[in-house]
């Protein structure tokens, strides 16, 4: 019975803490389990359909793997670093890599090189401030997750949605965009399984 003494039966998520149990009635509280449900697997990767065995779940659990690049999860498909090659129609080259193993924070970049010049987007950092002394030049880390990386771009984001809805303006992106990048995506996957190019 319960601490007021008004019901004998409940459910309940979680188990009563043990500072609590003298306050209740009647007895030893008793628990029985009456649902069995699966555990949903959650991760944030740029990636479709990543599909783990049941032994490989269980050994992330048990902390037996603990990296992306362990051989369970490569064997599934998946990468844990990737260089990619794009040559334009124009004829320009792209090169793109990839790791989840950046232990210094959510590094993205890019440079844009021709013949006149370069195009730079660096990292954001917490801070702008460095210190500068004999042991060397040191700063902030870049920002440690996407989340943070692009707060300021998801604010414009949906800043920019509502303003398109209610003016009746045409969105900066499309779904065409989103389809392009899937392509691409999609060419690099079969390049990588076949081993040759792949002409878009």
């Amino acid at each position: 019975m319960d601490r007021d003494g008004i019901v004998d039966w409940a459910g309940t998520d979680g188990t009563i803490k043990d500072e609590d149990l003298p306050n209740f009635k009647g007895g030893d509280v008793l628990y029985f389990p009456t649902v069995v449900a699966p555990i949903t697997v959650s991760y944030d990767l740029d990636i479709d359909g990543l599909k783990l065995s049941p032994t490989t779940i269980a050994k992330i659990f048990q902390r037996e793997i603990t990296v992306w690049n362990d051989p369970a999860i490569a064997a599934t498909g998946d990468m844990d670093s990737t260089a990619v090659t794009i040559r334009t129609k124009k004829g320009r080259l792209c090169q793109i890599n990839t790791t989840r193993r950046a232990a210094y924070g959510y590094d993205q970049r890019f440079e844009v090189l021709g013949s006149t010049g370069m195009l730079q987007c660096g990292n954001h950092t917490p801070t702008e401030v460095l210190t500068w002394n004999a042991t060397g030049i040191h700063g902030d880390k870049p920002e440690h997750f996407f989340l943070q990386r692009y707060a300021a771009a998801y604010r414009l984001e949906i800043t920019h949605f509502f303003e398109c809805l209610q003016s009746g303006a045409a969105f900066r992106t499309s779904i065409a965009d989103g389809v392009a990048a899937q392509k691409l995506a999609d060419a690099a996957t079969e390049s990588c399984k076949s081993g040759q190019p792949v002409k878009l």
